[in-house]
């Protein structure tokens, strides 16, 4: 089972924000978890969420950068 990504206004401006490499890095995970929703997911915690929550972590120039939502 599969998803269709539509992203908000704030998450288009924080991805103009980013390095274009990483942004570009980025938007290939999250459509990896569209395809396949639970690559990143992580458990849920309290308070419990109406929607599955996610984690991706990225190297990019040798640094580490972490996604969350």
């Amino acid at each position: 089972m599969g998803y269709h990504v539509e992203l908000e206004s704030a998450a288009l401006t924080d991805l103009s924000k980013l390095d274009p490499v990483l942004s570009s890095l980025l938007l290939d995970e999250i459509e990896r978890c569209a395809v396949e929703p639970t690559r990143h997911s992580r458990r849920p915690g309290l308070p419990f969420l109406p929607y599955q929550r996610f984690e991706i972590k990225l190297t990019y120039q040798g640094e580490r950068h972490f996604f969350a939502g």
